[in-house]
């Protein structure tokens, strides 16, 4: 038998792990499947079935970022929740959670490919397995306008 955990079994762990099961609410299988597909509908130009990131609407940023996960809150629009997911075929689950505990998450967990969206899929964060921040509408004009500002 493998002893690899998937990646719902690693966010489970972590939340339970660092105290914060209140912040992290596993949507059930329709209404993950409906969040994923207006995600799909409101981010991308088209459902590639995975590395969503590769098909952001613009507008769109892609900031290579060997730790950009540690930096989620920086590039995520300013939102207290939002949702988390996964391309489909590493795992179907989808989570509500909230953004102020998404790095402890991410950082108890192993190296996976995610996304974050708010609740008004306006907004788009990615991280890739190329180490690559992928930022699409109101998360990549924000940073667009940071970086014009320094």
């Amino acid at each position: 038998m493998d002893d690899i955990e998937t990646i719902e079994q690693q966010l489970d762990r972590a939340a339970h792990n660092l105290g914060v099961v209140d912040a992290v609410r596993k949507l059930e299988p329709m209404e993950a499947r409906d969040v994923r597909r207006t995600f799909i509908l409101s981010c991308c130009i088209k459902d590639p079935g995975c590395f969503y990131w590769d098909y952001f609407k613009p507008p769109e940023a892609h900031v290579p970022d060997e730790e950009g996960w540690r930096h989620l809150r920086d590039y995520a629009a300013q939102e207290d929740i939002c949702y988390l997911l996964f391309n489909e075929n590493d795992d179907k689950v989808v989570y509500l959670v909230k953004l102020s505990h998404i790095v402890e998450l991410i950082g108890d967990c192993s190296a996976f490919e995610f996304y974050l969206t708010g609740t008004r899929f306006d907004w788009a964060v990615a991280f890739s397995h190329h180490r690559t921040i992928g930022l699409q509408g109101r998360a990549a004009v924000q940073y667009e306008a940071r970086k014009q500002s320094t």
